[in-house]
């Protein structure tokens, strides 16, 4: 029978799983921030911040519920849904994705094609820290054996990097377009005009976004080789493109307390993630849910760490099972409860994170530094062309 929802109270949270409080807290203070910015500056960064929340939320749970998909797996949160394998904190989280970083580059006011490429850009940087994060310290765990995650940076998939990028890129360029056909064709910005244009946007979002992806990462997936030098080419191809355009800032700017709050968003993701790398272990992370299916210790003692499967509706081909030696980023632990280990074709186990070592925190503590200093050069950029237009103005 299938679990319609599992409840974890915030005290038991942050009493067994401080990562996992400390993930969500992070997520719904920026999330929250995020919103109180959008609505400060007007309809068109409400519109980018509201596809990005609803575009993966509406195809996430189907992907992670479906066979055919199902590439990575949630520890147990506040609240996970249909047989544990739907985590809503996710929701907001997609917002955060493209949101934290878009809100930086929107501020400095450039023009359409500059503002949206480097808005992938400067979102990698930003979102890359969440994922490591999220890997270490077993928030969520990607496909062992699925080959499109093979190709790793630390523990995070290039097509993750990838898909990042693509996304924030999307829905900033959605949010834009939409609000300037509004303007030209002399519409009101209500209830009645964002209730069509959202839905409007996720429809042209959903197909739109996979085609950089496609076009750029999938055949570097198909030749098995090539995939970091993809993501890492068109990352800088997009800051390389957007700075040869740029030539001067637009009239676009935000007010002041509305720059203050990008400020604060941005303060609250990164300083979230050093908080954490500080002061949590990931080698004390122990997540009893739902996890890719258990195939035994190896394949020279269970049949099952062979045997494959189709998947994306027969257009791959990946390993069913993931045995204990083929474990990099976590190991199979006694359940919490009853001591015991997971048997062969169990989903539901307990994993336990490695332990830090100094790989993972000196690569999470450059990749934080990175990320602040992106956010503090735009901020910089964004805040002098502001007082800029001011003095010109008096």
């Amino acid at each position: 029978m299938v679990e319609l929802i599992a409840l974890r109270s915030p005290a038991d949270l942050y009493a067994k799983s401080p990562e996992m409080f400390f993930a969500e807290l992070i997520t719904y203070v920026t999330f929250a921030l995020g919103l109180w910015h959008a609505r400060r500056n007007g309809p068109a960064h409400v519109l980018f911040f509201l596809i990005a929340l609803c575009a993966a939320s509406f195809v996430d749970p189907f992907c992670l519920i479906s066979p055919q998909i199902r590439n990575y797996f949630h520890s147990h949160a506040s609240v996970l849904m249909w047989d544990r394998h739907v985590a809503p904190w996710q929701f907001p989280f997609f917002a955060d994705l493209a949101y934290v970083g878009g809100a930086v580059v929107w501020a400095l006011g450039l023009d359409l094609v500059s503002e949206t490429l480097l808005v992938g850009f400067v979102s990698s940087y930003t979102f890359y820290v969440f994922d490591v994060y999220a890997c270490r310290w077993l928030l969520y765990q990607w496909h062992n054996q699925d080959p499109l995650y093979q190709a790793r940076t630390l523990c995070v998939p290039l097509a993750s990097s990838m898909w990042v990028m693509t996304y924030s890129m999307t829905a900033s360029l959605l949010g834009r377009l939409g609000a300037r056909f509004v303007e030209r064709h002399g519409l009101t910005w209500d209830a009645y005009t964002m209730a069509f244009a959202l839905p409007a946007g996720v429809l042209v979002f959903l197909p739109l976004h996979i085609v950089p992806i496609s076009l750029v990462y999938f055949p570097t997936y198909v030749a098995g080789q090539g995939s970091y030098a993809a993501v890492l080419g068109f990352g800088l191809a997009c800051l390389a493109v957007a700075a040869v355009r740029t030539k001067a800032f637009a009239q676009r700017r935000p007010s002041d307390a509305a720059l203050w709050i990008a400020v604060a968003q941005s303060a609250v993701w990164f300083g979230g993630c050093f908080s954490v790398l500080v002061l949590l272990d990931p080698g004390n992370v122990v997540s009893k849910c739902v996890h890719e299916p258990f195939g035994g210790a190896s394949a020279a003692t269970s049949a099952l760490c062979t045997e494959t499967e189709t998947y994306l509706f027969g257009l791959g081909v990946r390993k069913r099972y993931v045995c204990a030696d083929e474990l990099a980023w976590w190991r199979i632990a006694p359940d919490t409860d009853t001591g015991a280990l997971p048997l062969p074709g169990d989903e539901r186990y307990t994993i336990r994170g490695l332990p830090m070592d100094d790989e993972t925190f000196w690569h999470q503590a450059r990749s934080i530094a990175l990320g602040v200093a992106v956010h503090a050069a735009c901020f910089a950029l964004a805040a002098t062309a502001t007082k800029r237009k001011k003095s010109k103005q008096l």
